[in-house]
């Protein structure tokens, strides 16, 4: 039976003890990442996970992102977060590319999922990208 979820990530344990030792990879996951276009233009959106962050990555607009990532502020975070030294190392060597739109977030998508799935994270999202309107709601 499996009583105990990550609330984080969403997976699934059978024990408080093998929960606790999941969850040591989040650690420092609660402080947000907000999602800026350009200095002082916020688009209202900002994640608490690395699972949260690669559900916004996905209907991000491509603005943001190119933003975000030539000022290496993915890294940053992702660096204070703490767990995920190989993936902090993967996209400082994709800032070097000097990939941007789609295919970035395209990239970035993959290694994030990568990333996840290396520490046992489940529930990641599938299927293309996602653009929502502010209509939306988003």
């Amino acid at each position: 039976i499996l009583d105990y979820a990550c609330t984080i990530c969403g997976k699934l344990f059978s024990t408080q003890k093998s929960l606790t030792n999941h969850s040591s990879h989040h650690r420092g996951e609660l402080t947000p990442f907000y999602f800026f276009t350009d200095v002082g233009h916020y688009t209202g959106l900002y994640a608490i996970s690395l699972m949260d962050f690669l559900t916004k990555l996905r209907c991000l607009d491509t603005k943001s992102i190119d933003f975000h990532m030539k000022r290496a502020d993915f890294q940053n975070w992702i660096r204070d977060i703490g767990g995920f030294t190989s993936l902090v190392r993967d996209l400082d060597q994709l800032m070097k590319r000097g990939l941007d739109g789609e295919a970035l977030r395209v990239r970035l998508t993959t290694l994030l999922q990568r990333a996840l799935q290396a520490v046992g994270c489940v529930r990641l999202p599938s299927g293309p990208p996602v653009r929502r309107s502010r209509r939306a709601g988003w």
